[in-house]
């Protein structure tokens, strides 16, 4: 029988299923040994139950429930009461710590009210795990900086908009776009949207024609013909064209 709990040293004793939820009976099957309190063995005795609920993550689209009858010990010696210790439940919170553990992995890629509905808690409680989640992330968090990069702002569709173009060794680290990311969307809590656009295969091939055309142009001047130029100068402004005896250079705008 497929044990549809699957948390190690647990026993599914029942279960319900409606439209929404999944109800699962479980108890802990293993029993302390020793007293918590005057570490004695072998003088334990059951003390009655206590009645606890648990969330878990959810099973194929439902939210989990785990109905659990926590049992009380008590020491013949010295009369100390005690709960049992359950392995997987978190200690600080009524739900397993692997549904702890998806809210934090969720809580960056959903709403805060999506993850609850989903989970069937609070939103609070999401709230709370991914703030401790955030702030364990960000003490680790090191971004890789690019060397050179370009910004610029410009206006597209009656909104202004910030341009970026990272140097060509780090581009693919997308580094800036994760800083973005990081310092708006999470530490600023702006409302907006980061879109990477990629340079396309025709604009490559028009920024190579264009490199062809200035070394051609460059070329043809170190040797004094000026055709190239009279053939360029009607389509591009030259802004500077000069050659010194260690380092020739051209700069055409368009």
């Amino acid at each position: 029988m497929t044990d549809i709990l699957d948390l190690p040293g647990w026993a599914v004793i029942g279960k319900r299923e409606d439209v929404h939820e999944y109800e699962i009976e479980a108890e802990f099957m293993a029993e302390p040994e020793a007293c918590n309190r005057c570490g004695v063995i072998g003088r334990l005795y059951r003390h009655g139950t206590h009645a606890t609920t648990y969330r878990d993550s959810p099973i194929r689209g439902h939210t989990v429930r785990i109905l659990v009858k926590v049992r009380r010990y008590k020491c013949r010696d010295c009369g100390e009461a005690f709960r049992q210790q359950l392995t997987g439940i978190s200690d600080t919170r009524h739900m397993t710590e692997r549904c702890a553990e998806f809210i934090q992995k969720q809580c960056l890629l959903l709403t805060f009210l999506h993850i609850a509905d989903t989970v069937g808690c609070d939103e609070k409680t999401v709230r709370t795990l991914a703030s401790e989640h955030i702030a364990r992330v960000d003490g680790g968090y090191l971004p890789a900086l690019p060397e050179w990069l370009g910004i610029d702002e410009t206006q597209i569709d009656g909104k202004m908009r910030l341009t970026y173009c990272p140097d060509e060794l780090n581009e693919g680290q997308r580094a800036l776009e994760h800083i973005l990311a990081y310092r708006l969307l999470f530490q600023q809590k702006f409302d907006l949207v980061l879109k990477h656009v990629q340079r396309t295969e025709p604009m490559q091939r028009g920024l190579d024609f264009a490199d062809m055309c200035a070394g051609a142009a460059f070329e043809a001047y170190q040797r004094g013909d000026s055709s190239y130029l009279d053939i360029l100068r009607p389509h591009v402004i030259i802004k500077e064209f000069t050659q010194t005896a260690a380092t020739p250079a051209m700069r055409v705008g368009s």
